[in-house]
């Protein structure tokens, strides 16, 4: 029975209301600290390693119980080297007399340690309440660029085409339409991260170089924001095998993040350097802006975490974007800290990353889509296209877009009518979405690279989902270009302009 008792980490203990004596078994000692068998509860050394409320108020419910009742309670126990753990006690007690003259004699029970439950069931509290936090402030966010939305929109109906006020309604959806992007984009960049399916496409990427574009497409919100930006790059090229675009977003979010906390008249510095006697580079972001109490820094990096770096400053964005860039330092090999000697003291960021072996890198080729981005060079010339896409207002809105570019396109709404459209008008370029019901995208490509007729049509995959895998995925189904939901309009024109015409039949 002992044994049993000791596998079950349960430790036995007995209680005498008379000599005011506790004797524990070997087990209990060991839970409690304790170094011998027989102690009175007025030893000091008990009362240093119970907490004496826990106890006073567990005695209490245990001599308010029937004899043949078992009480249950918890307490805990103070260690000699500090810290708390959480002990779950049955206890039985035992009474003499009757009436009157009825009086407790001894408790007899049982303890087990349930520090670990304790500390599972608060971390999910906590979990549970950061959830809740999280859909309060996504609801939050979601609502404050739709109401912009939808005002414009009611005030194009109004208001004269091409006229100032239109024009200012159509710039206020093109802020906020970004903005809701922008959200999405950086939601399923954590989810990806933390699911680890965050795939990198490395490359050799001169760290100057990059941060150096980065900073130049931000010049422009610093400007607006009346905060100073210097940037100070390392004397000679610091190279790293880097993912081009995760890497560009890593040096982005943390600029951004220094502008929105930085008042007007502040300054924000980014520097980039070697660091001496190791094969690690350095980026380090510095701002003058609210900075962060000290309590707060180890959980600036944690998703959903505004950190409430100012209750006075705009609090916007779901607090996702130093996550999203403490994962993909990570996913480089890096790493990255802060630091603040407090609030209205500013911040620095520190990211290091490994420096890359020239020799041994071998640089990967751009996506097609970045090629598409990249060049600018042919004219704009009509096309003629086909879209399919089940939502009828992407459809059309898109439908729309390249109509005012010149182009030719036909709508179909499901896999089947895709095919039969393109059978029918033999289009140059096919627009297609990939969560198509019945039949879907992939599908479609395969039926369209099988059929003589249409196997030279440029097709185009249109996807919420852009990862390596998803681009591997279309472009083995036969798309020749994977295109992330919401396509960028711009780019698209591109693609559509460099596409290929079919060979003549």
């Amino acid at each position: 029975m002992r044994s049993t008792l000791e596998l079950a980490g349960l430790g036995t203990w007995t209680y005498s209301f008379e000599t005011r004596e506790l004797d524990i078994d070997e087990c209990a000692q060991t839970l409690h600290y304790l170094g011998t068998r027989h102690l009175r509860d007025d030893d000091p050394v008990l009362r240093a390693r119970l907490h004496l409320g826990d106890m006073a108020g567990l005695i209490e419910q245990l001599k308010t119980c029937a004899p043949e009742e078992r009480a249950h309670g918890e307490y805990r126990v103070l260690p000699p080297d500090g810290g708390v753990r959480w002990m779950e006690a049955w206890g039985r007690l035992e009474i003499s007399g009757e009436g009157t003259q009825r009086r407790p004699v001894r408790l007899v029970g049982v303890s087990r340690d349930v520090t670990e439950q304790k500390l599972a069931a608060q971390a999910l509290r906590e979990a549970d309440q950061h959830k809740n936090d999280f859909l309060a402030v996504l609801s939050h966010e979601l609502r404050n660029p739709l109401a912009p939305i939808s005002a414009s929109l009611r005030v194009l109906e109004r208001a004269e085409p091409g006229g100032r006020q239109a024009l200012r309604a159509q710039q206020v959806i093109a802020r906020q339409v970004k903005q809701l992007s922008h959200l999405v984009d950086d939601l399923l960049d954590m989810t990806r991260v933390s699911c680890g399916k965050m795939r990198l496409q490395r490359q050799l990427v001169d760290l100057n170089e990059l941060v150096s574009s980065v900073v130049e497409d931000l010049r422009s919100l610093f400007a607006q924001r009346e905060v100073w930006l210097r940037f100070t790059p390392a004397p000679k090229p610091v190279l790293v095998s880097a993912d081009p675009a995760r890497l560009a977003q890593i040096a982005s979010n943390l600029l951004q993040n220094a502008a929105k906390f930085t008042g007007p008249g502040g300054s924000t510095c980014i520097s980039i350097w070697q660091e001496q006697g190791k094969r690690r580079a350095l980026l380090r972001v510095a701002d003058t802006g609210v900075g962060v109490a000290p309590q707060l820094l180890p959980h600036l990096f944690q998703p959903f975490m505004q950190a409430n770096r100012s209750l006075e400053h705009e609090q916007d964005g779901l607090g996702l974007g130093l996550a999203v860039v403490k994962g993909l330092v990570e996913l480089h090999g890096g790493e990255i800290t802060a630091c603040s000697d407090g609030p209205g003291k500013g911040m620095e960021l520190l990211v290091r990353l490994p420096l890359a072996e020239p020799a041994a890198v071998s640089p990967s080729s751009k996506s097609v889509e970045d090629r598409a981005r990249a060049s600018t060079s042919n004219p704009r010339r009509s096309r003629r296209v086909l879209v399919i896409e089940d939502n009828v207002d992407a459809a059309d809105s898109l439908r729309e877009a390249l109509a005012q570019d010149g182009h030719e396109v036909a709508i179909a709404h499901d896999g089947l009518r895709g095919l039969e459209t393109a059978r029918a008008l033999r289009p140059e370029i096919i627009l297609c979405d990939i969560g198509l019901p019945g039949m879907d995208g992939y599908a479609v490509a395969r039926e369209l690279r099988d059929d003589p007729d249409l196997r030279d049509t440029y097709l185009v995959a249109l996807s919420g989902y852009a990862q390596l895998e998803d681009l591997q995925q279309s472009a083995k189904a036969g798309f020749a270009l994977h295109l992330a939901k919401p396509p960028d309009l711009e780019a698209l024109e591109r693609v559509l302009a460099e596409a290929p015409r079919p060979s003549p039949r």
